[in-house]
């Protein structure tokens, strides 16, 4: 059975693929819609995290914080927060989720990255 052809200019090729191209991004934009579960990391966050921020400090700045304010509203000492924050303490994981509860964001997000 021979084979069925088309032949297509250029223009009409390429408008084609583009719009082949725009259908699976739009299938691939509502499938992340359906496993969204609702958390965005705002750029300020993680270009802080980039330039060297511990998380902590990146989420305390972009909610506007002060570090004795974060420190009271998590429980915590504010020298305790601000060790935690340069790195001079590791910080228990009680600090971490009470941290988490105050800025309003899930755990895994003020964590720092461990090498």
């Amino acid at each position: 059975m021979p084979e069925d052809t088309v032949t297509l200019s250029r223009d009409a090729y390429d408008s084609l693929v583009e719009r082949l191209e725009e259908a699976e991004d739009t299938a691939a934009l509502l499938q992340a819609r359906q496993e969204d579960d609702g958390t965005r990391i705002p750029h300020a966050v993680v270009m802080a995290e980039i330039d060297g921020a511990h998380p902590v400090a990146a989420w305390r700045h972009h909610r506007g914080l002060g570090a004795r304010e974060l420190a009271g509203r998590a429980g915590l000492s504010p020298g305790y927060l601000s060790e935690i924050e340069s790195g001079k303490k590791a910080g228990s994981l009680d600090a971490y989720r009470a941290l988490a509860r105050a800025l309003n964001v899930p755990l895994d997000l003020v964590l720092p990255d461990v090498d």
